[in-house]
């Protein structure tokens, strides 16, 4: 698990400046959702059709920008706002995508995978996302933001005053330090269970 969070965070890069709030993180994280889906019907359609790698990987692109481009007309039909502030980010978030696809399907030892077989762990994607904004919104503005539809709305959970010893964690490079620390733990708790003795 901890190689697939590793392989998120380099892919889902170009968006980070778009989750400094948890509303935009929801956004985002149901787009990955929606490329996962769209993909997983693409190659399907490819697997059939047995068209050749190189060219795959071509229609895979087309079809998750032009999924972006109706997932981002649909956001400014219901949520007109937020909508505006991440329609770059829309676009940019299916080549995230792409790059974690291929990051995820490499091989250590074969090389970079050319089967369509293996789908990459959407959940690990889709829980980071998610966490990740959240952190960042609740130390540096010390809020709760949810995407409605005729904005957003925000709930005031830290006082002004906690927020002199808060905000740099939910900064830029707060975040990934924090991002760090969580990579760290989770490294800590997989090699702790692996290497404790089974019961018998």
């Amino acid at each position: 698990m901890r190689k697939n969070i590793l392989f998120f965070i380099i892919a889902v890069c170009p968006v980070f400046p778009a989750l400094s709030r948890f509303s935009y993180g929801i956004i985002l994280a149901l787009e990955f959702c929606l490329f996962f889906l769209v993909l997983l019907g693409v190659r399907k359609l490819i697997s059939l059709c047995d068209i050749e790698s190189d060219l795959g990987i071509v229609i895979e692109i087309a079809v998750l920008l032009l999924a972006a481009a109706l997932y981002s007309g649909f956001l400014k039909i219901i949520l007109s706002i937020p909508s505006v502030v991440l329609d770059s980010f829309i676009y940019t978030a299916s080549f995230s995508y792409v790059i974690f696809d291929k990051i995820s399907l490499y091989n250590e030892n074969a090389g970079m995978s050319s089967s369509y077989d293996g789908y990459p762990p959407i959940l690990t994607g889709f829980i980071f996302l998610m966490v990740f904004s959240l952190l960042r919104e609740f130390f540096y503005f010390g809020t709760l933001s949810i995407p409605v539809a005729d904005g957003i709305i925000f709930m005031s959970i830290l006082p002004s005053q906690a927020l002199d010893f808060t905000r740099f964690w939910g900064s830029f490079s707060g975040s990934l330090i924090l991002t760090g620390f969580v990579l760290w733990l989770v490294n800590y708790i997989d090699v702790s269970s692996n290497s404790m003795p089974e019961m018998t």
